[in-house]
């Protein structure tokens, strides 16, 4: 049996990349540890926001380049199509990212990493 894989949603990226290890709750550490770890087009596209908004303490491009440094976080892509397919009958969130990564996660058939209690409220595969 191979390492378990796992989608990591934006904020955890945020958190590995300036290093906010207190952020994880115990079982988040053991799969940032053990597992491998993939983080989605959905994120960059929402760090983007976030640094139009301000509300980054670095830059998409700063952040995504020291993810990158990490062998153990790969970027993952899919035809956004099967996001988006996969996310139109996700009506319990108005939070589009959240919708999309959650999309993209079932359309990969792989639990997502999130602190997120409302995605950990509605997706069975959410993980904390």
């Amino acid at each position: 049996m191979g390492e378990e894989k796992f989608l990591i949603d934006t904020h955890v990226l945020i958190w590995i990349h300036s290093k906010k290890h207190s952020a994880f709750s115990q079982t988040a550490k053991e799969i940032l540890r053990k597992s491998k770890l993939y983080y989605s087009p959905i994120s960059v596209l929402e760090l983007q926001y976030l640094d139009e908004k301000g509300r980054l303490d670095y830059s998409r491009h700063e952040i995504i380049a020291e993810i990158n440094k990490l062998h153990k976080i790969q970027f993952l892509d899919i035809l956004f199509s099967e996001a988006i397919q996969q996310s139109l009958d996700l009506s319990w969130t108005r939070d589009v990212f959240d919708r999309l990564l959650v999309g993209h996660a079932i359309a990969l058939e792989m639990p997502l990493l999130t602190k997120d209690r409302t995605i950990r409220a509605n997706f069975n595969g959410a993980v904390w």
